[in-house]
């Protein structure tokens, strides 16, 4: 090979390690996040079948919720990173909060029979539950099994309430699916999501619970969240 050939090739080389390395702006993934939970409160509020009802039952008189719209298996089995979502908080005056952006990880997720991704619900039902979340101090322990039932088109529908008396879990796994375990898991705040999202730093608590920033783009969401 031609010194000038070996350059090329090097140039080119670079470019290709360059460009598969180039990450998504945190404004960026923060939007997608928010857009995908939303997807994820479509799919569960319009079920008619279980876990729909339940889902709405309880929504209705949550406290707070967390959403993790993307958890798969590849970024777990690698990294013990499940994916990251967003909290939000209801008021005394049934008003959602603008989302704090989390992560879960930590732990394990068990698919079975080539599950490849799931999506994360667990609808807050107390004050504690929320405080808990805030204060990183919400962890999974043991094993979390979910019971699974169809909704179609690949996807599968579960819940559990073994989370906790103020917790209740919900998942949509895609693919064959007959159920998984969530092991140890726990949650952790995303601060470059927060601070790319609001363009300041900022606390989940001064985000949900003291309401110091707002990003319209969240909205649609939050009215997700609050109509029947």
């Amino acid at each position: 090979m031609s010194r000038r050939s070996f350059l090329t090739f090097l140039l080119i080389a670079t470019l290709a390690m360059n460009g598969c390395t180039t990450s998504v702006p945190p404004h960026t993934e923060a939007e997608a996040i928010v857009e995908r939970a939303g997807t994820t409160i479509d799919i569960l509020k319009r079920r008619e079948a279980e876990p729909g009802p339940t889902f709405r039952s309880n929504l209705r008189n949550a406290r707070g919720i967390l959403i993790f719209p993307d958890v798969f298996k590849a970024a777990v089995g690698i990294g013990g990173q499940g994916g990251s979502g967003i909290l939000l908080v209801r008021d005394s005056r049934g008003r959602w909060s603008y989302p704090a952006f989390y992560t879960l990880g930590g732990g394990s997720v068990g698919f079975q029979l080539g599950a490849t991704s799931a999506q994360l619900v667990f609808i807050l039902r107390s004050e504690g539950a929320v405080r808990a979340v805030i204060r990183d101090q919400f962890a999974l322990g043991g094993d979390v099994q979910w019971t699974a039932g169809s909704l179609g088109s690949g996807y599968t529908a579960a819940t559990t309430t073994s989370v906790g008396a103020d917790i209740v879990g919900f998942a949509i796994a895609e693919g064959l699916f007959a159920g998984f375990a969530l092991q140890g898991g726990s949650v952790g705040r995303r601060n470059d999501l927060n601070t790319a999202y609001y363009a300041r730093k900022v606390t989940p608590a001064e985000i949900v619970l003291e309401n110091r920033v707002f990003n319209l783009h969240a909205d649609p969401l939050r009215q997700a969240l609050a109509s029947e």
